[in-house]
Formats: structure tokens, sequence, C-alpha cells
């Protein structure tokens, strides 16, 4: 179970500061979550999911180095310059603008776009709720990955990455790259190591990352 110690699963740190990102429409069009972006093109555009009710009730926020759009995240400047040096399958960070609630456009943010998924779970020593075998995608209890699969891919290409049978659609990562996060003292994002995690544990206030 090595790589069950090496790998984190990627969820939003709950708190009553989190900020909601929704797509505009224009992003929302390119169905930008799964397709491969055209470096070039125009950039994803992000604002608050709760903007009119943010407003009436005066609720501000401040934009921290890292944000989530559902279980999609999105980084900094100084994040993204630690990653871009890494060869990493199916992944790329994409440009991305965050207009806050007086309508003032934030660039300088990057998309993890993870364009292909790939399997790399070990689906019998898994937990996994009415687990049926021939299902496409599980709704997973606790993860198992297999050694097998993740060692027949170099440890580069494999930093980052979306498990294409997990009905979840949570971003799993390598020790590495929760190094990286941490050492920009980032507090939006919850790291689970994958053998510590059971179904729920990412809805409690501890942030695991040891």
């Amino acid at each position: 179970m090595k790589y069950n110690d090496q790998y984190y699963l990627a969820f939003r740190a709950y708190n009553e500061n989190a900020l909601y990102l929704k797509s505009l429409k224009k992003t929302y069009r390119r169905n930008y979550e799964y397709t491969q972006m055209i470096y070039g093109q125009a950039p994803l555009f992000f604002e608050n999911g709760y903007k009119e009710k943010d407003i009436k009730s005066g609720r501000t926020y401040t934009l921290t180095n890292v944000l989530f759009n559902m279980n999609f995240i999105i980084v900094d400047d100084k994040i993204k310059k630690k990653l871009e040096h890494f060869e990493i399958l199916n992944f790329q960070l994409y440009p991305a603008v965050i207009i806050d609630d007086d309508n003032k456009y934030h660039e300088r943010y990057w998309f993890f776009n993870m364009y292909n998924k790939f399997s790399a779970l070990d689906l019998d020593k898994s937990t996994i709720d009415d687990f049926e075998p021939e299902d496409r995608c599980h709704s997973m209890v606790k993860y198992y990955l297999s050694d097998e699969i993740l060692d027949s891919i170099p440890e580069e290409q494999r930093l980052i990455f979306k498990e294409d049978k997990c009905s979840q659609g949570i971003t799993i990562v390598h020790q590495k790259i929760v190094d990286i996060f941490n050492s920009e003292g980032t507090t939006a994002v919850n790291f689970i190591r994958v053998s510590d995690y059971e179904e729920g544990k990412e809805f409690r206030s501890i942030k695991e990352t040891k």
C-alpha cells in the first residue's frame, strides 16, 4: 500500500469564509471541465456563485491563492510557477480570471485542467458503496491505489490526476504537490492522505497533511 501513503485527496476546505466560484456562461459552454484547452484562446472566467446573496447580506471575502470551482482547483501565479516545470500526463495549467463582486477582474490565476482521467484504483481492495462491477463510476467509501498501475507510469507524469472510476470527481495529488501548496501557506485545501481517508472525513475541520 505504498501509494496510499504517498497520495492525497484534495478537497475544498469548508469554512465560513470559503468562496464558491461558478463559471460564466461563455466559459461553461466550452466544456472546460474535461476538455483540453488551447493556449492563446480566451481564459476561463469565474465569479462568486452566491454574488447576489452576498451583496445583499454585506458579506465580503478575500481572494486566496487557491480557489475552487466545484471540485476543480484554481491557483495563483506563485503556485503555478512551482508546478509548471513538471511534465504531468493529461494536465495543463490554463489561464483563469476571477471577477469579484465589484466587477473587478483578477488575472494571474490558473485552472487545473485534467482533460483525460485514468483509473489508478484497486477496486478489490477499495471499499465501495453498493459495488457493482459493471458500473463505470463508483461511490467510494475508502480508496486503495493500485501499485501495479502506478508502477507502470513514471512518477512525474502522475503527480496530479483525476480518478476515472470515482463518481466524486476528486483530484488526487502526490506528496510533492502537497508540499508545494503547504509552502505557500494555503488554507483553502483540505488534503487527506489516501490511507487515512474514510467517507465523510472531508467535512471535518481538521486538515491532515502528514
